[in-house]
């Protein structure tokens, strides 16, 4: 029953629904002689959709159905209305609504409602904008303030940091001042030390050099007093270490007997005088085993045959003994090279370095002294004994007869 009710209730609304648009349509042609024909055509075309629209919403409505608001027809319905507000036509749309008061109202309520939830949603939106843009400038403070914070502990840090620069430059700088005043301190003290050391070392060499001049002349004046006193010594003691026989003289050196002062040929100590092959008593031009004649020494004994029987050539032991017991001192003398012999007493003779001969050669002259002693060899029959030396080396030894060599004479 309550179905076939609303079905007529539906039939009865769309009746009215049809006088309606008869209506209308009928005051639509009376005014279409005022109006363009385009624009008409829209107004048709509007007028279509807004009817059919308002009829699904009618009968969803008249079924028990809510309105909604988010469908196409009811957005149609309204965007239509709002197009035609004011304007031509405007009239129509009114008679529909008048005629559908309870529906339209209806959707007016709707509408309201939609109006009233947008104003909500908008105040809710704001609010939210409000409360977001609240949020949003609270956390910017926020943000700021931490910001502000974070800047001025990081200005904090920067001017710790500085200080701390500063603290370890200035300390830096000071101890660079400091080490730079030690260095110059213990340059000047280096300096003070060196100059000290320097004038100490001046005065040490003043102080030697005045003891050595001391020491020289105290050694000079104890020389000065001791020649003095030697030469008085020897003043004394030269007319016993000294003297001539048979117009030769001679010198007492404190050995076994006393030796001449030159060679048998010469007039002075440096002339290196005669030579003589062994026990000949004369001068050759020529020495060789071809032209030597051998005699007994003890009746051919050239320093006896030339300064008399007071002198003779010196013996092997006499020999020995002269190279032995003195001094030898290579030196030169009046241009002639040879030894100074000093004995046992402080008096010396002077052997030149004659050299020998050898056939008509002379060899070594200058630098070689060959002497003869009166003893021949124990077994060499052709070799006799002498006096050899050289600057190195001075000793005895024996050579070939026929050789020409010096002779110095001693005496008793």
């Amino acid at each position: 029953m309550s179905k076939n009710n609303q079905t007529f209730k539906i039939m009865s609304k769309n009746n009215q629904t049809f006088k309606i648009t008869a209506i209308v349509t009928s005051v639509v042609v009376m005014i279409i002689a005022f109006i363009g024909i385009n624009e008409y055509k829209e107004f048709k075309s509007d007028y279509k959709s807004y009817i059919h629209s308002l009829h699904k919403l009618n009968e969803s409505y008249i079924l028990g159905n809510d309105i909604d608001i988010y469908s196409d027809d009811y957005t149609n319905v309204i965007e239509i209305e709002e197009k035609y507000q004011g304007r031509m036509f405007n009239s129509a749309f009114k008679k529909i609504q008048e005629d559908n008061a309870e529906f339209v109202g209806e959707i007016e309520k709707k509408r309201q409602e939609e109006i009233r939830n947008n104003n909500i949603v908008k105040n809710q939106r704001s609010e939210i904008e409000n409360n977001r843009t609240e949020v949003e400038r609270s956390e910017h403070e926020r943000l700021e303030k931490e910001r502000s914070e974070a800047a001025r502990l990081e200005k904090e840090r920067l001017e710790r940091e500085r200080k701390e620069k500063e603290r370890i430059e200035l300390e830096n700088s000071e101890a660079a001042r400091l080490e730079k005043e030690r260095l110059e301190r213990e340059r000047k003290e280096h300096e003070r030390f060196e100059l000290e050391k320097s004038e100490a070392e001046r005065l040490e060499k003043e102080r030697l050099k005045r003891e050595r001049l001391e020491q020289e002349r105290r050694e000079i004046d104890r020389l000065l007093e001791e020649r003095r006193t030697k030469k008085e010594v020897n003043i004394a003691n030269e007319k016993v270490t000294k003297g001539t026989i048979s117009d030769h003289d001679y010198v007492d050196l404190g050995l076994s007997v006393k030796w001449a002062t030159c060679n048998v040929g010469a007039n002075s100590p440096h002339e290196y005088g005669d030579y003589f092959a062994w026990s000949e008593v004369e001068t050759k031009n020529y020495y060789s085993k071809n032209n030597y004649i051998e005699t007994d020494t003890i009746y051919n004994d050239v320093a006896s045959r030339e300064w008399g029987k007071t002198w003779r050539t010196p013996t092997y032991s006499e020999c020995m003994e002269l190279v032995n017991k003195c001094r030898w001192e290579w030196t030169t003398e009046n241009g002639v090279k040879g030894y100074k012999v000093t004995g046992l007493i402080g008096t010396s003779i002077f052997l030149p370095a004659p050299g020998d001969y050898d056939g008509e050669i002379k060899y070594h002259e200058g630098n070689d002294g060959y002497y003869w002693s009166s003893t021949p060899h124990e077994t060499i029959s052709n070799h006799a004994y002498g006096i050899s030396f050289k600057r190195t080396r001075h000793r005895v030894t024996s050579y070939s007869k026929y050789l020409g060599k010096s002779v110095r004479p001693v005496t008793k």
